[in-house]
């Protein structure tokens, strides 16, 4: 599927090597990074200067965890879809994150597979989970 207007996207992970390496890479054939951050509050600061399509999050970020930082940004942006990207396989975490309005829940280890399906999800207003096994 050929994503147009190329969505924008801020990407929040406080490992550099996922962040600039695995996530960006997966992204930037289809998508536009307007940022990339490494904290919690970093993304938050980011999304309200460029108004991002997605955002992507960790769930463990320095300052402001990945739900908190989710929360304040979907209230602030209503439109924009928040998107998980973890190493936790949690069914609670993935009910935490359909309960606060977030869009998907894609585990670091499926991104490859995962991550472009669940933008495209979100994009069409559904939820995505990666599957756990």
């Amino acid at each position: 599927m050929e994503l147009s207007n190329s969505p924008t996207v801020i990407i929040a992970e406080d490992d550099f090597v996922i962040r600039e390496g695995m996530l960006k890479s997966l992204l930037e054939p289809q998508f536009t990074i307007v940022a990339s951050v490494d904290s919690g509050q970093d993304a938050i600061t980011a999304a309200a200067e460029h108004n991002p399509t997605i955002v992507l999050l960790d769930i463990s970020l320095p300052e402001v965890a990945g739900f908190d930082a989710a929360r304040q940004i979907l209230a602030d942006h209503p439109d924009c879809k928040v998107l998980f990207v973890s190493n936790y396989r949690d069914r609670g975490y993935v009910g935490n994150a359909k309960e606060m309005g977030a869009s998907g829940y894609v585990l670091k280890w499926r991104a490859e597979s995962d991550l472009v399906p669940a933008i495209e999800a979100a994009l069409a207003g559904d939820f995505y989970q990666s599957n756990f096994y």
